[in-house]
């Protein structure tokens, strides 16, 4: 990845995504109409609206929307302090339709394109081999957990592709640099041609559940076979309910052709000592060890080997001089 995004990139990422047609039905920016429209269609995703105060676009249309409206339609909270709302409304909340892209940032708005057009491309690829292909989304260096949900879509589907986003995220995330070299780490070592490492170049919301279905859409236009959903899918501090995105997803299934793989998250059974997924192990609920991504995080900050992850992978990690996080 030799281009880097910075927040005013957000515009001209979402574009991208309509151009290349990732969010289909949704073909263009909402003008006030079609996001009142679209709106209470959760099965359409989060609602695609450019900043007025974008100045990579030519524009039209100007027109203004209640934060009331993006605080409880999209981000489904009545908490106004969720950071990720807070920045999604830090321009303020007056947008438009664009036009076209200007030529000073089309040479960026191009590499996106090609990027994900490259990665369906993959999809295809590995489609012609007869193969049912998983997209995994995540934003963590994998710790056993992630390991184990991995062999668990595994049941499901051929093969898995690990598809983080890598647009534009918050900072306190894991730098892509660190996606990219651990997961490729542990496909070499332990999961072969069953796993590879494809990103998506896309922005994250951080709206919890109602993301969860944007990104089951995305996968879907992407040519996927399935995707994997589970504990806190696209929620940040603790801000919505472990299930939610589940839950919620369930209740759409029927509105989309992709199929869904269902976890509720990873954990360390004392009884069996060993790594389980929960949904299919609650006989012994009660001997469960929560594995914290948040203490994993801790560690590597101080380059100290966490427990519940591979011990191989933090070692050669610690070997690069660089932030673990995005700052």
């Amino acid at each position: 990845m030799n281009i880097k995004f910075n927040y005013l990139d957000r515009g001209l990422i979402d574009f991208a995504n309509l151009e290349g047609k990732l969010l289909l039905p949704n073909i263009n920016f909402c003008n006030r109409r079609s996001f009142y429209q679209k709106i209470n269609k959760l099965e359409l995703g989060i609602p695609m609206l450019l900043n007025a105060h974008d100045s990579r676009f030519n524009k039209k249309k100007f027109f203004k929307l209640s934060k009331d409206s993006i605080q409880k339609k999209i981000f489904f909270t009545s908490n106004r302090d969720y950071i990720p709302l807070k920045n999604y409304l830090e321009k303020g909340n007056e947008y438009c339709e664009a036009i076209n892209v200007k030529k000073k940032f089309y040479k960026k708005f191009q590499f996106i394109l090609r990027h994900n057009q490259s990665l369906k491309n993959y999809i295809k690829k590995l489609k012609r081999k007869k193969l049912k292909i998983c997209s995994f989304q995540t934003r963590n260096i994998p710790h056993l957990g992630h390991e184990e949900i991995i062999k668990y879509i595994l049941n499901f589907c051929d093969h898995v592709v690990i598809n983080p986003i890598i647009g534009l995220r918050k900072s306190g995330d894991i730098n892509n640099f660190f996606l990219e070299k651990s997961f490729k780490f542990l496909i070499k070592k332990k999961f072969k041609n069953k796993v590879s490492f494809f990103p998506l170049i896309s922005n994250m919301f951080y709206a919890g559940p109602r993301e969860a279905l944007h990104h089951l859409l995305v996968r879907q236009n992407l040519g996927f076979d399935y995707f994997s959903i589970g504990r806190d899918h696209a929620g940040a501090f603790g801000q919505y309910k472990p299930l939610s995105a589940v839950n919620l997803c369930k209740k759409f299934s029927k509105n989309f052709k992709i199929k869904t793989i269902y976890h509720s998250g990873a954990y360390y059974c004392e009884k069996c000592q060993k790594i389980v997924i929960s949904n299919t192990h609650l006989k012994h609920k009660k001997y469960f060890k929560n594995i914290s991504g948040s203490e994993f995080r801790k560690k590597l900050q101080k380059k100290k080997i966490y427990k519940y992850a591979d011990p191989n992978l933090q070692k050669y990690l610690f070997n690069f001089k660089r932030s673990f996080f995005i700052q």
